[in-house]
């Protein structure tokens, strides 16, 4: 009996770890794993995707894991949230829940909740737009990776 106590109580301490964890966020950059080169960034007020620079905050998000794979992404230098306007990809003052789904390489699709697509990056250049694409796409150009 009492190692079913011992054994309760390791769980839930973990369980209680795993829960802070969790929920904690990082600032991150998310890079594309088609063009590597290129992050998730906002120029001008738009989602794009821009080379990589560590010395802006720009291109720095903060990831919130809040339940089951799901996740909030909200830009460090603005405050404001990764969202979905229709089919445009914006920032906004609201949280907005995003699903990621690991992909092989330690990559992972981002999608919406309610299935009405994916984060693509359009092109390999400077101020490429990042857009909705179609929940059922599977390109490298819509597969992401964070980096710290």
């Amino acid at each position: 009996m009492s190692s079913l106590r011992v054994g309760f109580l390791i769980y839930t301490v973990l369980s209680s770890i795993l829960i802070c964890v969790s929920s904690s966020s990082m600032s991150r950059k998310i890079i594309n794993l088609q063009y590597r080169d290129y992050s998730l960034d906002v120029k001008e007020g738009k989602v794009v995707g821009w080379h990589i620079d560590y010395d802006t905050q720009d291109a720095n998000w903060d990831i919130l894991h809040t339940f089951n794979s799901r996740i909030t992404i909200q830009n460090v230098a603005s405050s404001e949230y990764l969202r979905v306007d229709g089919h445009e990809v914006v920032t906004g003052a609201a949280p907005f829940e995003w699903k990621q789904y690991p992909i092989a390489r330690g990559a992972y699709q981002i999608q919406t909740i309610d299935r009405s697509g994916v984060l693509q990056l359009t092109g390999g250049f400077d101020g490429s737009p990042v857009v909705l694409d179609n929940f059922t796409y599977r390109g490298e150009d819509a597969q992401w990776y964070y980096d710290i």
